[in-house]
């Protein structure tokens, strides 16, 4: 693991990314406190992995227990199809 100041990580990125590119982690730190870890990144194979991953980029938001879902009841709609509405929201523009 190596430990690199803010200005020469900046002065230096690509040759830093080449080395964690090859594996090699990298402390970067500010003022001599570690503040920034640079690791390669490894996208997740298995389903549980890439949830996660869309989870911490705010993509979905996971359950909080395990379980299965329970089944909603179907709502029952009345009036006029969608289809219809946009049909009509079209002809008025034309």
């Amino acid at each position: 693991m190596i430990e690199r100041g803010v200005k020469e990580i900046r002065d230096h990125f690509t040759k830093y990314l080449k080395i964690v590119a090859q594996g090699e982690e990298v402390i970067v730190t500010e003022r001599g406190k570690a503040v920034a870890l640079l690791k390669q990144f490894v996208k997740p194979s298995d389903i549980e992995g890439r949830l996660n991953l869309a989870s911490l980029k705010g993509l979905i938001r996971l359950p909080k227990e395990k379980g299965f879902i329970s089944v909603h009841k179907k709502i029952k709609v009345s009036g006029k199809p969608l289809s219809e509405i946009i049909m009509e929201g079209r002809e008025e523009k034309w």
